[in-house]
């Protein structure tokens, strides 16, 4: 008999062992809370969340605007490289500053986007109550456009800010279901066994969030 065979069978002896596997087996259903308010009240909640973990919202009316925060937070962090995801948000901000700054295309190679100054992505969920990011990138490229680069900027339209983690599992439920989930609370941060926070250790020193009203894209000159 296999060791995996093995194990299953003490598993099996243990649950039986119980009186009624079946019901050893079972979970309990999962409440499902909701954050309660309007649209402005989450938003409120989530800047707050956000803010308190040293990230920063910046809400904007379009995508013409976020462009233009970008290429803000692009001068003041000296940046010179970009790694933007594949993400269509993403790629139609990135669009507009483009040509002054190299861009790091997300097919590259892995130590490119790590070397890049920066990385811009899209986001599939927020939570509001927690302040976090839910990153479901097709590929590996955009997660690591998100976790590789000092400074991680991350695009948001309002529409895909929920209240609570349960509204966001609910809603990847009723969704294709990613291959890889990340969640994303403020800069990395970390702490020596003295409790000394250290901020950017494993991961974005600085994390901006472009939260935008409208996402619809207009006709824009090239």
């Amino acid at each position: 008999m296999s060791d995996r065979e093995n194990i299953l069978n003490a598993v099996r002896k243990a649950l039986e062992s119980t009186g009624d596997a079946k019901s050893a087996c079972t979970l309990p259903e999962l409440s499902r809370p909701r954050l309660e308010g309007t649209q402005e009240t989450l938003i409120g909640r989530f800047i707050e969340e956000v803010e308190a973990v040293s990230g920063r919202v910046h809400r904007l009316a379009n995508i013409d605007s976020a462009a233009r925060q970008l290429e803000t937070l692009i001068r003041a962090g000296k940046t010179e490289s970009l790694a933007v995801s594949r993400d269509p948000i993403a790629r139609a901000i990135s669009s507009r500053v483009l040509g002054r700054h190299v861009v790091v295309d997300p097919e590259d190679n892995q130590d490119a986007i790590a070397e890049a100054d920066m990385g811009l992505t899209g986001v599939r969920l927020a939570i509001a109550e927690h302040g976090t990011l839910m990153l479901a990138p097709e590929d590996d490229h955009g997660r690591l456009a998100a976790l590789l680069p000092p400074h991680h900027v991350a695009v948001l339209a309002v529409s895909q800010l929920v209240g609570t983690l349960a509204e966001a599992i609910e809603h990847l439920a009723s969704d294709s279901q990613p291959a890889t989930i990340t969640f994303v609370s403020g800069p990395s941060r970390t702490a020596d066994i003295e409790q000394t926070l250290v901020i950017g250790i494993h991961g974005p020193a600085l994390l901006d969030i472009l939260l935008i009203e409208d996402t619809q894209e207009e006709d824009h000159p090239s």
